[in-house]
């Protein structure tokens, strides 16, 4: 399918995707609940929802080794699995965020060419690099140095997957710069393959009529510092997260494509 035709308007709204400090829409065809007009408290119970699905991503991504994709190419890269003897790029990640924030080899990869042709679908988010900015703080973007990051998607389901995928990165982006004593900078998304399914046509040309809504902001509750280094990401939770002033469109069912 070609997406010129549905690109082009989209772009008249906004830039799509334009990721900053704060989380996107997770609106796009993921089974969360329509969103209710009242009252307030089920809103509270819909984002709390939500938090608790991207978290139990995250934490999956950074301790579920039993399949050989994402978390175990994390956790353990080269390893013979299921054995965890390979590099542990997360432990890697934050002790080099801590030691020596000037780096940029602040890299992460989830593209192991030794296996991508021997599991169903290998990793479509291959590759993410954090950047700590010192400089250009004193025109009071920031207290503290910021942290970004830039993430490589080599295939990109645009109504089902990009939603998910930038919130879910938003997130470890805002973990990360938790446990390691940072504020938050941006989220840059490089897609290669950035594509709209024949069977999602319609369900992005309705997307495409609304209007953008306010974004939310996300706050870590950590009041007795706790949660830093290796061991503080590894536990977080969503109970430790909230999201604030978060407002949905109705979503948008759309099935799987395979």
């Amino acid at each position: 399918m070609e997406t010129d035709a549905l690109w082009k308007p989209w772009k008249s709204k906004q830039r799509f995707p334009t990721v900053t400090t704060t989380l996107g829409k997770l609106e796009q065809g993921i089974e969360f609940p329509t969103v209710p007009t009242a009252p307030n408290k089920q809103i509270y119970k819909m984002d709390k929802e939500i938090m608790q699905i991207l978290c139990e991503r995250i934490s999956a991504l950074l301790s579920d080794l039993v399949n050989p994709v994402y978390g175990y190419l994390w956790r353990s890269f080269g390893g013979h699995y299921p054995q965890t003897d390979g590099v542990d790029q997360i432990a890697r990640l934050i002790n080099e965020i801590e030691r020596n924030p000037n780096s940029r080899r602040l890299i992460v990869s989830g593209w192991d060419p030794r296996e991508c042709d021997n599991v169903d679908l290998p990793p479509c988010h291959t590759l993410f690099q954090f950047k700590v900015e010192h400089a250009g703080l004193a025109d009071g973007r920031a207290t503290a140095p910021l942290l970004h990051c830039q993430l490589y998607q080599r295939s990109a389901d645009a109504f089902l997957g990009v939603p998910f995928n930038i919130s879910s990165y938003a997130l470890l982006t805002h973990l990360v710069a938790h446990v390691c004593g940072l504020q938050v900078g941006e989220l840059i998304y490089t897609l290669g393959d950035y594509h709209i399914y024949q069977n999602h046509v319609d369900q992005v040309n309705q997307l495409l009529s609304r209007e953008p809504l306010p974004l939310p902001r996300l706050d870590i509750r950590d009041d007795e510092a706790q949660l830093r280094g290796l061991a503080g990401l590894l536990s977080m939770r969503y109970e430790h997260v909230s999201l604030v002033g978060y407002e949905s469109h109705a979503k948008i069912a759309a099935p799987v494509a395979v």
